[in-house]
């Protein structure tokens, strides 16, 4: 019950814009961008989860507030070849690795 509790109330604040940070297009390699939208819900909920605990500098950026956002992702998903008209998220940008809706294991993996 308890987790359930802190889930619901870190999805709102989430939701709400509590974890959000906006730097748009001045983010650099050595940073972690995490890519949601409003829909993303759950996924995304969970990785930025595990990457706070993994005590990373991150940032998680809304491509639906934001259209730069939702352009900087389209062309970093177009240069590596993830080419669709409607791009299911999370997206992260680990250090400038781009990975697609990644696992949680493969992103824990890539933080070590």
């Amino acid at each position: 019950m308890l987790v359930a509790a802190i889930a619901l109330g870190a999805y709102f604040a989430w939701t709400e814009g509590m974890f959000k940070s906006f730097v748009g297009v001045d983010t650099q390699h050595d940073d972690v961008i995490i890519y949601v939208s409003n829909r993303c819900g759950t996924p995304c909920n969970r990785l930025i989860d595990i990457i706070r605990q993994q005590n990373v500098r991150f940032y998680v950026l809304n491509v639906d507030d934001d259209e730069e956002v939702a352009q900087e992702l389209r062309a970093k998903l177009d240069a590596v070849g993830f080419r669709q008209t409607i791009y299911r998220l999370p997206v992260v940008d680990l250090y400038g690795e781009i990975l697609p809706i990644p696992s949680i294991k493969d992103v824990k993996q890539r933080l070590r």
